[in-house]
C-alpha cells in the first residue's frame, strides 16, 4: 500500500499530518510556509538544498574573480631552450586495446639521430620493434618543422599536471610526450600529440620497410 502525507493547517495555525489514515496534530512556527515547523521537515529539505546550491554558485563565482585577480590564466613564460638543444623526443601512449598502443623514441648520439619504438603499425595490424635505427636529416627536419609550429618547448616548459582525480579510472587511455635538453633538462606531459603520433607512425614503417 501506498504511503501518503498531506500538510494542510487550520484556522489556529495548527498542522495535520496524514500517514496512512492516522491525523497527527504538529506546532507550525511559520504561518507563510506551514511545513517549515519542527516537526514536519519535508519540505525544509528542499529549501536547504536550495540556499546549498545558490552558496556554491557564490562560491564558484567568488573563486573565478580570485583566479583573474591572481593571474591564474596568465600568459605562458617564454622557452627557455633552443630547438638546437634538443637531444631526445618521445612519446608514449597505454591504451586498453594492446595494439594501440605505443612508444617512439628519437635521441642524438653524437652527430647521428637514432630511432627506437614499438608499436603497431599499417593500421595496428602489423608489429613493429626495432631500436638504433639512423633518422634521416629530412625526417628530422620535418620533426623539428611539427615541434616549432606547435610551439612545443615553451608548451613542455609550462606544463603543468593536472590534479589527480580521487575516483580512479579503469581502462583510461594514458599519453606521454616528452623533451630532453643537452643541459639534462627534461619535461613531460600528458596529452595527446596528435601530429607527432602521425609522423612517427609514418617514420615507424618507413624505417621498418628499410633493410638494415
Amino acid at each position: 500500500m501506498n504511503t501518503f502525507f498531506s500538510c494542510p493547517t487550520d484556522s489556529a495555525g495548527v498542522l495535520s499530518i496524514e500517514r496512512k489514515g492516522v491525523s497527527i496534530l504538529t506546532d507550525v512556527k511559520d504561518y507563510k510556509y506551514p511545513c517549515c515547523g519542527t516537526k514536519c521537515d519535508i519540505p525544509r529539505m528542499g529549501m536547504m538544498y536550495s540556499k546549498f546550491f545558490i552558496k556554491a554558485v557564490a562560491a564558484v563565482g567568488i573563486l573565478a574573480v580570485l583566479s583573474g585577480l591572481f593571474g591564474c590564466n596568465k600568459e605562458p613564460k617564454p622557452a627557455q631552450h633552443a630547438m638546437s638543444e634538443i637531444s631526445a623526443v618521445s612519446i608514449a601512449c597505454g591504451h586498453m586495446d594492446y595494439s594501440y598502443g605505443y612508444y617512439f623514441w628519437i635521441h642524438r648520439e653524437q652527430d647521428k639521430w637514432l630511432f627506437d619504438t614499438r608499436c603497431f603499425t599499417h593500421d595496428h595490424e602489423v608489429e613493429t620493434e626495432f631500436e638504433n635505427r639512423e633518422v634521416s636529416s629530412d625526417d628530422m627536419d620535418a620533426l623539428f618543422e611539427i615541434l616549432k609550429r606547435n610551439d612545443s618547448i615553451t608548451y613542455a616548459e609550462n606544463y603543468k599536471k593536472p590534479i589527480d582525480s580521487p575516483f580512479e579510472t579503469m581502462d583510461k587511455t594514458t599519453y606521454n610526450f616528452c623533451l630532453n635538453f643537452s643541459d639534462g633538462s627534461q619535461y613531460t606531459t600528458c596529452e595527446w600529440q596528435k601530429e607527432l603520433e602521425e609522423f612517427f607512425y609514418r617514420l615507424a614503417e618507413k624505417t621498418d620497410n628499410t633493410k638494415l
